[in-house]
């Protein structure tokens, strides 16, 4: 299988495009992990201090998991030197509208896909429709919604529709795929980082075989989005692609489960 050469705009740098470090890699990792921590345990200490019960509600639960994906990124920033060094080294930049386009349509190929993976597999999951609702009530916040107050609503969609767009697409298609691309060719680059996303969205706290139904999906959606990733040189066309992705995800689950 051959991929299509990379058109990068005229003020790309295709060397640093490829050319992540491991160490930049690792400083990133620690920095998530340092970052996250403490994000968490700070916020916990402050509202047990403050107020106690509100560590048991549904804002406290929702504004830890905004500040793990917020400290995604900030550790991504400091490890790869802030808005330029994330501009040049993790590829997020403008390409074209054109580019912006092809990528959003590349969407519904990779959803009927993953449409065709479930149906061929309806006999390992169960009828699609049924299996999906159990496990976007677990993965998502569609049930958080009805109760949901102004700030709550406030954490849910800024999450959706920025911090987990960004925070995934620039370490897998950004940190990830520019490391693993100094030593492989596209093909497995492409693969490796899919196969990674999609594990990485295993649906905890659901029982097998469920625990993995989202993870075909997954997978087929980043090996759309690596093929952009290597085909336009930006993860800012395959962060777009992850906002449509997570948007219909949750449009979806709520006319499943609330409608």
């Amino acid at each position: 299988m051959s991929l299509p050469t990379p058109t990068y705009p005229a003020t790309a740098s295709i060397e640093h495009d490829h050319l992540v470090s491991g160490w930049r890699l690792l400083l990133a990792i620690a920095l998530m992990l340092v970052l996250g921590a403490g994000a968490g345990i700070l916020t916990w200490g402050i509202v047990q201090t403050i107020s106690p019960s509100w560590t048991t509600t549904v804002d406290f639960v929702v504004l830890v998991v905004a500040e793990v994906y917020a400290a995604v990124l900030g550790a991504l920033l400091l490890a790869f030197g802030g808005v330029v060094g994330v501009r040049d080294r993790l590829g997020f930049r403008f390409t074209s509208g054109r580019d912006l386009l092809q990528a959003v349509g590349l969407n519904i190929v990779a959803l009927l896909a993953a449409l065709l993976f479930y149906v061929l597999f309806t006999p390992i999951f169960g009828p699609p429709l049924s299996i999906a609702i159990p496990v976007l009530k677990s993965v998502t916040d569609v049930t958080r919604l009805p109760q949901a107050d102004l700030l709550t609503l406030a954490l849910i969609f800024g999450r959706v529709l920025v911090l987990v767009p960004l925070a995934e697409e620039l370490f897998f298609r950004g940190a990830l795929y520019g490391w693993l691309r100094r030593y492989l060719p596209a093909l497995p680059t492409i693969l490796l980082t899919a196969v990674l996303f999609g594990f990485e969205h295993i649906a905890w706290g659901v029982p097998m075989p469920r625990l993995f139904f989202l993870v075909p999906l997954a997978v087929v959606y980043g090996v759309a989005t690596g093929w952009v990733r290597e085909r336009t040189g930006s993860t800012l066309n395959t962060a777009v692609m992850h906002v449509v992705v997570d948007a219909a995800l949750l449009i979806g689950a709520s006319l499943l489960i609330l409608g």
